[in-house]
């Protein structure tokens, strides 16, 4: 930096001695001197306030606002009164006005104190002045140097690219000789205002304002960053910086749909899209991929937050975070990649659940990077300024002109805004802040940053901390960060107090105060905290996971809720055990059954346990009692409701006419009619009587054509569902005359089944009971106690059993049987339909909070999930798992 300043000597007067003049003006000099010296050093220089500059409607004048500013040679510009500059001329000046005062201009150099003399050769330069009356010579701004008229849109276009300048000359004027009285000699400075409209830019022999700007600010001597900047972009750097890069992390689960209709696609982001563990992975992978290529970029841009010219803290260079998207790269496909990666190439592989916590940890980076920047953008650092920068003028900016005032405007590269060294507004503490946040950032930035330890090594914690609207430095220090390595310069005020070993973190060694755990904020107050972080659980089993969040939250008094959902794409493979604690009050409604029950069969038990219906009843839902670790609703089977038979028997879509074969194996016109499963394979064959023998079950359409057959079977299929759909149902055991061990069961209601009879035309018909034979027999096996059940699953259906023990209503005869099978009194006592909707709400209930306990549906049916490694106080904390293990 050049001083041109007089502030180190200044003459000591003594008695008797000859004062001269030199002694007084270096006296005043240095006085002068310390003045300026203090306003550019210790208040700063720039415009102060006002001295804006606007074209003004009727597009004839320049408005200068009133205000003030400093001269970066401390010499103080003010305007007590606005200006209205109308006219121009073109004036030859020596580039004196705008140079800084030679280190030779002191006192008694022979030099002016605008820089002329003492052998300065300095050049002169054509440029256009500006007045505010009318004068000879003087030319009006809508007027071309030549004295023609310019129209509007020339007259904007010619102040728009222009730039007003502001010039504080001295101005001696020799007072009048000695002749008459010799102490009236010398001169008189006087501080003059002048004003000048330079162009922005230009070639040759001119005086522009970018030429002002180089030559006071040392663009040489930028460093290997800022090379290829304009002059303007080096001016505008910090400003720009927010404009781009806009760097953003997107949000888990971002996507692009195409709506209907349109062939343009658009951005969603969708949870319920993502139904299985690949596509959770590969979502994280995509978003974590664009997020790192984005803060590379951005993390080499980042010296443009910092002016090159401030003497605080300011990178130029992008060393620091070389090869960072190659280690965020290669750190991202060693936790999972879409195309397996050849292990040659990666230096370590990480655990898949490590990909949470890296997409986490990129969203801090994107943190550190903005509160780094918003640190960095109003800090004003002009610690011991460079006085060349505008010794003597001030650029007040080009004029706005009329209709193009923008409510927040982006500030002027050719303005000089006011700057001031740290010593206001904090600034010097914000120094000190920024270099600290900026050695965040890079250590954030190196290879091992991210140190995801085994799980089997960091227990369970949950640690107390702001959430993410707080700045990251006031956040808890998450427990997937090299802790030794961040945590001196995780937070700046900590750092400054001595206690960063006291903030917030999942590693809490508090080594400047007593041993302590981070459990040891839980037990005091919780007022400053409004989120918990939930760490050391991912890759546990659900069980122990969960089991441990709910120890920790009960242990602690901690205000939230916690729920587990499986990533999977179908009910089926959700486990009835995992959706324990959502049936209390119906698991109380059972075990009163089950009392009731149990009762009633100590009470009748010589009869009851010699029935087969009872015994099998008994064992299959009512053995145990309710306390016992083997009962409960979550033991039963979705299938021991209803009877599989009478459920497919609802639906014409499931009868079957299979035709009979004559002894030619040629087909008849005779049919037998079966109900059929999911499958497709025959679990029941329409049979009008009581009998096993499949021939007996035939339907005879003999005589009718094709048509009438088919119309026909039709009628059969949709006349059955309905009686079985809506009639009384009941069941009939039949015993095998080829094997006295083995009963079938027909299902029958009292309706009867009209079919057209051989060889008529549909308008004669026989009308037939309605029964359907159940193609599965039983056999009855005794159990140690010689007590008669139903061994066969498929039987063991609250609904079979219990029409067994009902057995045929009161018109019916009874089947020929054995074994007691029936007991209408006992059938009674069960209170069937109370059981039978207990068990049905359980079942629906069971379906519902399985769909619900999927991610995808809980997703769907509750939007507003978000991946932030824990929970806000409140709110419910979800652990995601698969195959009911990670």
């Amino acid at each position: 930096m050049t001083i041109n300043i007089n502030g180190n000597t200044y003459p000591v007067f003594e008695a008797n001695q000859v004062l001269k003049h030199t002694d007084l003006k270096g006296l005043f000099d240095y006085l002068d001197g310390h003045h300026r010296l203090t306003r550019t050093y210790l208040i700063g220089m720039g415009i102060v306030c006002g001295l804006t500059v606007e074209f003004k409607s009727d597009l004839t004048s320049i408005h200068v606002g009133h205000g003030c500013g400093v001269t970066s040679e401390g010499y103080l510009i003010h305007l007590a009164a606005a200006n209205s500059l109308s006219y121009y001329q073109t004036v030859d000046v020596s580039e004196s006005l705008f140079r800084p005062t030679p280190e030779s201009g002191g006192a008694g150099s022979g030099a002016d104190n605008n820089g002329n003399g003492n052998g300065s050769n300095f050049k002169t330069y054509p440029v256009l002045e500006l007045f505010a009356t009318e004068a000879d010579e003087r030319l009006s701004l809508t007027q071309n140097l030549d004295g023609s008229d310019r129209s509007s849109s020339d007259t904007q276009e010619f102040v728009a690219s222009h730039v007003v300048v502001v010039v504080c000359e001295l101005d001696e004027t020799k007072r009048d000789s000695c002749l008459a009285d010799c102490d009236s000699r010398g001169l008189d400075r006087n501080l003059r205002t002048r004003f000048f409209l330079l162009p922005k830019a230009g070639e040759g022999n001119q005086l522009t304002a970018e030429g002002l700007f180089r030559q006071g600010y040392p663009f040489d001597e930028l460093g290997s960053a800022w090379q290829g900047f304009g002059t303007e972009s080096v001016l505008t750097a910090p400003q720009a910086f927010w404009r781009d890069p806009d760097l953003k992390v997107r949000r888990f689960g971002y996507g692009e749909e195409t709506p209907p209709n349109s062939i343009q696609s658009i951005p969603t982001v969708r949870l319920s899209a993502i139904k299985d563990f690949d596509g959770l992975m590969a979502n994280y992978y995509e978003i974590c991929d664009r997020a790192i290529t984005d803060i590379a970029v951005a993390c080499d841009q980042l010296f443009r937050i910092f002016s090159p010219f401030f003497s605080s803290f300011h990178p130029d260079t992008t060393d620091d975070f070389d090869g960072l998207e190659g280690r965020l790269t290669e750190r991202l496909k060693a936790i999972w990649s879409p195309v397996t990666p050849d292990p040659s190439e990666l230096e370590a592989v990480e655990a898949q659940y490590a990909m949470q916590y890296f997409y986490d940890y990129l969203s801090q980076l994107v943190a550190a990077y903005y509160e780094l920047a918003e640190a960095a953008f109003d800090l004003m650092d002009d610690c011991t300024p460079d006085c060349k920068r505008f010794p003597k003028f001030l650029m007040l900016g080009q004029p706005v002109l009329p209709g193009t005032a923008e409510p927040c405007p982006v500030p002027s590269a050719y303005r000089h805004h006011f700057v001031q060294p740290p010593i206001y507004n904090g600034n010097q503490q914000r120094v000190k802040q920024v270099r600290h946040l900026y050695d965040r950032l890079r250590r954030l930035c190196e290879a091992d940053a991210f140190f995801m330890l085994p799980f089997y090594d960091t227990p369970l914690a949950i640690t107390p901390s702001p959430d993410r609207s707080a700045p990251l430095s006031q956040q808890a220090i998450p427990y997937y960060l090299n802790y030794p390595k961040i945590y001196p310069y995780w937070n700046y005020d900590a750092c400054r107090k001595g206690i960063s070993d006291r903030h917030p973190a999942y590693f809490y060694p508090l080594t400047s105060g007593s041993p302590a755990t981070t459990t040891d904020l839980l037990v005091h107050r919780l007022d400053a905290y409004n989120f918990y972080r939930i760490e050391g659980h991912i890759g546990e089993e659900r069980e122990t996971a969960l089991r441990e969040i709910q120890a920790y939250q009960q242990r602690y008094n901690q205000a939230f809720d916690v729920i587990t959902l499986k990533l999977s794409p179908s009910v089926e493979a959700l486990q009835d055990s995992e959706l324990s604690g959502h049936f209390d009050d119906l698991e109380a409604d059972y075990g009163r059954m089950k009392d009731k029950f149990r009762k009633l069969w100590d009470k009748n038990k010589e009869e009851w346990s010699r029935n087969v219906s009872l015994n099998t009843l008994q064992r299959e839902f009512f053995n145990e009692p309710i306390n016992s670790d083997t009962s409960g609703l979550l033991n039963l089977r979705e299938g021991q409701v209803v009877n599989s038979v009478l459920a497919f028997a609802k639906n014409p879509e499931n009868y079957n006419f299979v035709v009979q074969t004559g002894a030619d194996d040629q087909p008849t016109e005779r049919y037998w009619l079966y109900v059929v499963d999911q499958s497709h394979n025959p679990i029941a064959r329409f049979s009008p009587q009581r009998n096993l023998e499949p021939n007996d079950d035939l339907i005879d359409f003999s005589g009718l054509s094709t048509s009438v057959v088919a119309s026909e079977q039709q009628r059969i299929r949709e006349t059955l569902a309905a009686c079985f759909g809506l009639g009384k149902v009941w069941f009939e055991v039949i015993q095998n005359p080829n094997n006295p061990l083995l009963y079938s069961v027909r299902l029958a209601v009292a309706d009867v089944l009209e079919i057209p009879a051989p060889g008529e035309a549909g308008e004669v018909r026989n009308r037939l009971p309605v029964g359907l034979l159940w193609l599965t027999p039983f056999s009855v096996t005794l159990s140690p106690q010689q007590e008669p059940f139903i061994a066969q699953s498929e039987f063991h259906n609250f609904e079979t059993l219990y029409g067994l023990l009902r057995g045929v209503p009161d018109d019916v005869s009874e089947p020929d049987i054995p074994i007691p099978i029936i007991n209408r009194e006992a059938a009674d006592c069960l209170n069937y339909f109370e059981f039978k909707g207990l068990m049905e709400v359980y079942f629906q209930r069971l379906q519902r909070l399985k769909a619900l306990h999927l991610f995808h549906n809980f997703a769907e049916q509750h939007p507003g999930m978000e991946p932030l490694g824990g929970v806000p106080k409140g709110g419910t904390f979800v652990l995601v798992y698969v195959d009911g293990k990670e």
